[in-house]
């Protein structure tokens, strides 16, 4: 999906994701987010997953939930794991996705 909230790598390809003050608030954001993309209730689960990543002035904690999408009706870009080493994605993306790789490992 491009673009991180508040315009931060905006037209960069990036996980889904969402902001909150709080991690609780977070996943909501993103369940609705999530949910406004389905058009239907998204199941999002926690994973042992976690990084920080700081770009300009701002320090991101990430939280890595696992998401149970139904069939998804809008045209959306997926790429399989082994293309993101090529994408056109941020360097916190490639971050997202090498220890993605070894959690799933």
């Amino acid at each position: 999906m491009p673009g991180l909230d508040d315009g931060l790598l905006a037209d960069m390809w990036n996980f889904p994701s969402a902001f909150g003050r709080t991690r609780s608030a977070a996943r909501q954001n993103l369940a609705t987010k999530l949910e406004g993309i389905a058009r239907r209730p998204v199941s999002l689960k926690s994973t042992p997953g976690e990084l920080r990543h700081n770009i300009t002035y701002r320090s991101i904690r990430v939280h890595f939930l696992a998401a149970d999408l139904p069939k998804i009706k809008k045209p959306l870009r997926w790429f399989p794991f082994s293309g993101l080493q090529d994408a056109a994605i941020s360097q916190l993306a490639r971050k997202i996705a090498n220890d993605l790789a070894h959690l799933l490992e």
